[in-house]
């Protein structure tokens, strides 16, 4: 307009408020939070600034800045808390609400294309697209903590998808470089495993395939260091570190379903498992005691007779695999015994309960037809003593009574 004429801007009649609609599923509830010390240190699952350093290579990834650190104490910040809903995102600090964002599926497809057009990282805008049409059926709080107090961490059910070339999604974001390679994928379509459903605690994991349950795995604190040095080794770090995590993981007990490439629709969780005692009529169970030696790793006799005794009757007895060997060496055993109990396995070393395993017919036979694919040019390929393990052996192990006794030298 001319110099002094007023400006004909046309009302904006644009929305007003946001329609959101209830999902069909919400994920969550997931509680994240971080605690932040008085010098910015952030902590994450009970591990401490200098365990996170330690994790990542040597700099705690959520230490915070000089500056931002002293902006939010000269706004006396003690917490941040925001959390999703379907409507939208609410902020509150220091306990009390702030103006938060309302949002709808409409307005998270016009946000999305408008970040598609100002941000040049392909990367970052492959997570963004798949994190934004998320909002709106997730069910999460994001707690900062600012004072060193603890913070909740807490995860739901994680959906887990394996894509047709092995990419791995969660919460349906792909996770940059984690992939099955393909031969473990052509083994699992083999088998024919579609989902796989774990629940997880400090004491328990139980595991189903295709909505059939698998023996339940049951780990003592023993156990538990026995799967952290494990870890650990592998990951080049400190078992103290993967010990501290997985108590905060596991506490409220962790969830998760893995659909694999052609998965229908999802499988019902199984729920509390309970193993059906054998059913073996008139039939004694069959009862196996073995005294087995080892020394340096192999197997030095078995029962009365030795090694040297067993060659010459042209029975060759193995070595033991290196990483049990390593197990073993981590738990200073001297001695591990193997005991059954009704419908389980119990495992000891030096006396001392480390693991075991509750099992019933059906579940053994879930495990194996899993097992199969995987003990392929081994004698259980052969069709008939595979159809001998099933029909006759499994059904028996359930009542059978073991006891087996390894003395290591």
């Amino acid at each position: 307009p001319a110099q002094g004429a007023a400006a004909n801007i046309p009302r904006w009649r644009g929305e007003t408020f946001a329609s959101p609609q209830q999902p069909a599923s919400v994920i969550g509830p997931i509680a994240l939070g971080v605690s932040f010390d008085e010098s910015g240190n952030g902590s994450v699952l009970g591990l401490t600034s200098d365990q996170l350093a330690a994790l990542t290579g040597g700099v705690n990834p959520v230490a915070l800045d000089a500056n931002t650190l002293a902006l939010l104490k000269s706004l006396a910040v003690e917490t941040l808390v925001l959390k999703t809903t379907p409507g939208g995102l609410s902020v509150s600090l220091n306990g009390q609400p702030l103006p938060g964002v309302a949002y709808d599926g409409n307005y998270i497809s016009r946000t999305s294309a408008l970040l598609s057009a100002l941000t040049g990282d392909a990367v970052r805008m492959e997570t963004l697209e798949g994190l934004l049409p998320q909002l709106t059926n997730m069910d999460a709080t994001i707690t900062l903590d600012f004072t060193g107090q603890p913070a909740e961490f807490q995860l739901a059910e994680i959906p887990v998808a394996v894509t047709e070339s092995g990419a791995l999604t969660v919460f349906g974001l792909d996770i940059p470089g984690a992939a099955l390679p393909a031969d473990t994928l052509q083994l699992l379509a083999d088998a024919n495993i579609q989902q796989v459903w774990v629940n997880a605690s400090k004491e328990s994991i139980n595991l189903a395939v295709n909505g059939q349950a698998l023996p339940q795995i049951n780990l003592s604190p023993a156990g538990l260091n026995v799967v952290a040095n494990l870890v650990g080794t592998q990951a080049g770090i400190s078992p103290q570190l993967v010990t501290t995590g997985v108590d905060a993981l596991l506490k409220d007990g962790l969830s998760t379903t893995i659909s694999l490439p052609g998965a229908s629709g999802e499988a019902a969780a199984p729920g509390e498992p309970s193993f059906a005692p054998a059913d073996l009529g008139d039939m004694a169970p069959p009862v196996i005691r073995a005294k087995v030696g080892v020394k340096n790793g192999q197997i030095a006799s078995v029962g009365d007779l030795t090694a040297d005794q067993l060659a010459a009757l042209g029975v060759a007895l193995p070595a033991l695999p290196p990483n049990v060997m390593q197990i073993l060496g981590d738990l200073n055993a001297k001695q591990v015994d193997i005991v059954s109990q009704p419908n389980a396995l119990q495992i000891n070393v030096n006396a001392e309960q480390v693991a075991s395993i509750k099992y019933d017919q059906t579940s053994l036979q879930a495990a194996y037809g899993v097992a199969k694919p995987f003990l392929k040019g081994t004698l259980l390929e052969n069709p008939g003593l595979s159809q001998l393990i099933e029909d006759q052996i499994l059904p028996l192990v359930p009542a059978a009574d073991i006891n087996v006794q390894i003395t290591i030298e």
